[in-house]
């Protein structure tokens, strides 16, 4: 059991779990780093590189919408779930933006 916890701590302290926050007004400059983005559309807050959302994330819209799950070169990408301000919901994996399914 000990071990599985010191596994565990050395997979948290090594993942980008502990990013450093991203520094300066412009996202561009932005790389492997946490931070928070306003835009048109709503708030993402989540990891960037290169100055693209990438990694885990949340963009909270405007209009109450929200996604919670992964980015790729400022695409929803992998898992994630989208929850409409109905309250209905859209979960699964996406890709280049576009919902894929279960």
């Amino acid at each position: 059991m000990k071990i599985l916890y010191l596994l565990l701590i050395f997979t948290l302290l090594s993942s980008n779990a502990v990013a450093e926050k991203c520094k300066g007004k412009s996202k561009k400059n932005w790389n492997n780093c946490f931070g928070t983005s306003n835009s048109w559309y709503g708030t993402y807050i989540g990891y960037f590189k290169d100055g693209k959302k990438d990694g885990k994330g949340t963009i909270h819209f405007y209009n109450g919408d929200k996604f919670v799950g992964k980015f790729k070169q400022d695409k929803k990408h992998g898992k994630g779930k989208f929850t409409y301000s109905s309250g209905e919901t859209s979960s699964g994996i996406w890709e280049d933006d576009l919902f894929i399914g279960k």
